[in-house]
């Protein structure tokens, strides 16, 4: 509001009823503007169809029949009477704002999916386009300087195209898809996953066609699979996931990555991996008594997290609740860049249902023409804690019967006696034979195993983890039993860790100690300190880093050093984030010793950007294949620079500039997002309104938003009557005569006479005022107004 307005606007208020927009405000949050007359007493008439529609994804049903009970014949019902049924709502004159409250029964019932989000609805969001698409193009280039096999110069140029096409917006049909160049390989050009799919919001559920990633519960393997697939998803798929877990203890990666792997908390590795299906057990430090957390960073510099844990989670669904998921066509191979089939039909599903609020029971199968599996599994909940058990029994080709099963007791403390404690048991058998669809010739070496881990706080704020486990094996694999304590603690910025692990190999005769000490300084919230120590290779590594915010013109980067018994490693890195464009280059260096003969030295530089195409706008930005904003000034401040920052983000996101409109990608489907918009610049007495776009994309969607409208123009003059007298603290309303854009506004005066009318489009208006039939006078807002118009002294006619 026009700051002349907001100071004349509570004499008028203290005399007279006047009707006007204003901000609802739900516990200090803006939810949307409201049409109220608003009274001398303080009251307000409010329009509850209106309210209901802006409380309906926060308040519960209850609440909403008993406001809605409330209307008066005009469609109205005074604060006084929407507090008598139980919504604690005023008017605040000073700030122009309706200010209300809800109690927490009155507050609608959210669940939570496993991930902590909570259930929200798209109701009083602005809806997406109906047709968007958006595509976000990497490139990356290699130089070697040089390397242990004698090679140098440039490797292969790589480039990717992740995109996705919208037809029908939120309940639309959604197509995802990416494509992949590598100039080093036979086949340069390959195409990645492809997908159709349509998502039923109102009951979860996605209907799919194309390469599919299925959802596996339970002893499941899982394996890419090309054809048709329906699914109830609590939590949405990524459509095009690099990284997922495949069961507890595997990861498949669909293109060559660089892996870093993190055990509680702290890197021990930095692996480059092909394309292919991985065991954790491979890999360091997986002993089955570690968390593990692996960041994935493929060529073209996309970054994802999968974390794992023999210490599996235990699910339990709400009385009445259940999910699913079946999936059926050709197995997908992945053993090189691209997409290729095997001449294998295959099918896997699921279901799982909570029976009661303690007991959840599901079936899952798994099959193709070459192996069948068929399991089952059951959560309960005890007062002794948490029990799952997992089953299942499979054939192969060749192989014949198999089995598996875990048994898993959780338990976690109540009350302040043990606040804070865990222990965890787990049991796992499998038979040498067992096959599940991504492991169609197995011999599985691990007879059974079995692990425990107790969690607590301990004296002077440190953490404690003390585990141990025992695997008895099958054929040249040894038997082993292993125990770790792990304790950490926080000195303010100061964070430290210790790891003993100690393996016995029954039959190698091997036995092996290992010490994992790491200490680190946060300095801000950006910049990072850190020192390890891996008594493994006796590998000392340090690190400085800073962090990289989603923001424009960030810098961020990271410097590492590593020597251990054989060589030594140095990795510099240094990440750009513009408007238009992300950037990184990465220098690594490998030798047998700092200075020494036998080296290993790369430089890699990266570059993502993206165009998205929303609403017959089309723009340029970072990452616009998850979803995106596209935001552009009207035409009466075309020459404004337009920032847009959301509420994810810690700044500016985006901003228009010689390119056009700003591009601002959306990072979260199915999640309610706000961004705010600031103008430059702007002309006085210009109004673009609230300032926000509140937003509740689907799977991939695309907005366009025009910052300001042609009706942006606050008028102000005086009225007074042919003896010069003022007309104090009267009202009205504008009605249009003139103006291909002009639309009914209102007016009022303070107790000089001088009015404010806001929110005018150019043309001729009449001045009525309330309570008189014939027009008092007549005001013109120009073509080319941009914001304040003074129109002088209006003379009226008693």
């Amino acid at each position: 509001m026009h700051a002349q307005a907001a100071n004349d606007l509570p004499d008028l208020l203290a005399q007279r009823v006047v009707e006007l927009n204003v901000p609802l405000l739900v516990g200090g949050r803006y939810v949307g503007d409201i049409a109220a007359a608003l009274s001398p007493d303080g009251e307000a008439q409010v329009a509850t169809a209106r309210l209901r529609q802006l409380l309906e994804p926060l308040a519960n049903a209850e609440i909403l029949e008993r406001l809605s009970a409330t209307a008066g014949p005009d469609g109205r019902a005074s604060t006084q009477a929407l507090r008598d049924a139980g919504l604690d709502i005023r008017f605040d004159r000073q700030s122009i704002e309706l200010r209300a409250t809800l109690a927490g029964d009155a507050r609608r019932l959210t669940s939570l999916s496993a991930y902590g989000a909570a259930d929200q609805t798209p109701a009083g969001a602005v809806p997406p386009s109906g047709v968007s698409a958006g595509v976000t193009f990497g490139a990356a280039q290699t130089y070697v300087h040089r390397s242990l096999g004698g090679e140098t110069g440039y490797d292969g140029f790589l480039g990717s195209a992740l995109g996705f096409v919208n037809v029908g917006g939120f309940d639309g049909v959604y197509l995802s898809f990416e494509g992949f160049y590598d100039e080093d390989a036979d086949d340069q050009w390959q195409r990645g996953n492809v997908t159709l799919f349509h998502d039923d919001w109102d009951e979860a559920i996605r209907y799919a066609a194309g390469d599919i990633l299925p959802l596996t519960v339970g002893l499941q393997g899982a394996a890419a699979i090309g054809g048709l697939s329906v699914q109830r998803l609590y939590d949405e798929i990524q459509p095009y996931k690099n990284v997922r877990p495949s069961g507890r203890q595997r990861f498949v990666l669909n293109r060559e990555s660089i892996v870093e792997v993190v055990v509680n908390g702290a890197t021990v590795s930095t692996l480059r991996l092909a394309p292919g299906s991985y065991d954790l057990r491979d890999l360091p430090f997986f002993d089955g008594l570690n968390d593990v957390r692996l960041v994935v960073e493929d060529e073209t510099g996309r970054r994802e997290i999968a974390a794992f844990s023999v210490f599996y989670d235990l699910d339990l669904l709400a009385s009445g609740i259940d999910e699913f998921g079946f999936t059926a066509g050709a197995l997908q191979e992945r053993e090189s860049l691209g997409v290729e089939y095997q001449d294998i039909p295959a099918f896997t599903g699921f279901y799982r249902q909570g029976v009661s609020e303690g007991l959840t029971l599901g079936v899952n199968t798994q099959g193709s023409t070459k192996q069948g599996m068929l399991g089952a599994e059951a959560v309960v909940s005890t007062p002794l804690g948490l029990i799952g058990l997992q089953t299942a029994a499979s054939t192969v080709e060749e192989r014949g019967f198999g089995y598996a099963g875990s048994l898993l007791w959780r338990w976690r403390s109540s009350g302040e006696l043990l606040a804070d404690h865990q222990f965890d048991l787990v049991l796992d058998a499998t038979s040498k034979d067992f096959a599940t669809l991504d492991d169609l010739d197995p011999n599985n070496s691990r007879a059974w195993s079995v692990n425990a881990r107790y969690r607590l706080p301990l004296p002077w704020e440190v953490n404690g983890s003390f585990g141990a486990g025992y695997t008895e094996s099958r054929g040249n694999q040894a038997d082993e039993l292993s125990f770790n304590v792990t304790l950490s603690r926080f000195f303010g910025p100061i964070g430290a860790f210790v790891t003993y692990d100690h393996r016995e190999l029954f039959g190698d005769d091997e036995t092996e100690d290992r010490i994992l000490l790491s200490l680190s300084y946060r300095f801000d919230l950006r910049h990072s300190a850190r020192a390890r120590y891996d008594s493994r290779r006796d590998a000392v590594t340090t690190q400085f880093e800073r962090n990289l915010p989603n923001t424009v013109d960030a810098v961020g980067g990271r410097v590492s050093i590593t020597r251990d018994n054989d060589q030594a490693t140095a990795l510099g890195e240094v990440r750009y984030i513009g408007n238009r464009f992300e950037g990184e280059f990465r220098h690594d260096l490998i030798s047998d010793d700092i200075g020494g003969a036998r080296q290993d030295e790369t430089t890699t530089v990266r570059v993502r950007t993206g165009v998205g195409f929303s609403g017959g706008k089309v723009a340029v930005g970072r990452d616009p294949d998850r979803g995106f904003v596209i935001v552009a000034p009207h035409r009466t401040i075309a020459d404004s620079d337009v920032s847009v920052t959301n509420r994810f983000s810690r700044g500016e996101t985006a901003r228009t500039d010689w390119l056009g409109p700003a591009l601002a990608a959306i990072g979260r489907p199915y999640q309610r997002d706000e961004f705010a918009l600031v103008v430059a610049d702007l002309p006085t007495g210009y109004d673009i309104g609230s300032g926000k776009l509140e937003v509740f994309p689907g799977a991939r969607s695309g907005y366009v938003y025009t910052v300001g409208t042609a009706a942006s123009n606050t008028v102000i003059g005086r009225l007074e009557d042919r003896a010069g007298a003022p007309l104090s603290l009267i009202s009205g309303d504008l009605v249009p005569l003139e103006g291909a854009e002009a639309e009914p506004g209102i007016f009022f005066t303070n107790r000089t006479g001088r009015f404010v009318a806001e929110r005018l489009a150019p043309g001729r208006y009449a001045l009525l005022q309330r309570g008189r039939s014939a027009p008092i006078g007549e005001i013109t807002v120009p073509d080319d107004a941009r914001g304040l118009v003074e129109v002088g002294t209006i003379t009226v006619a008693r």
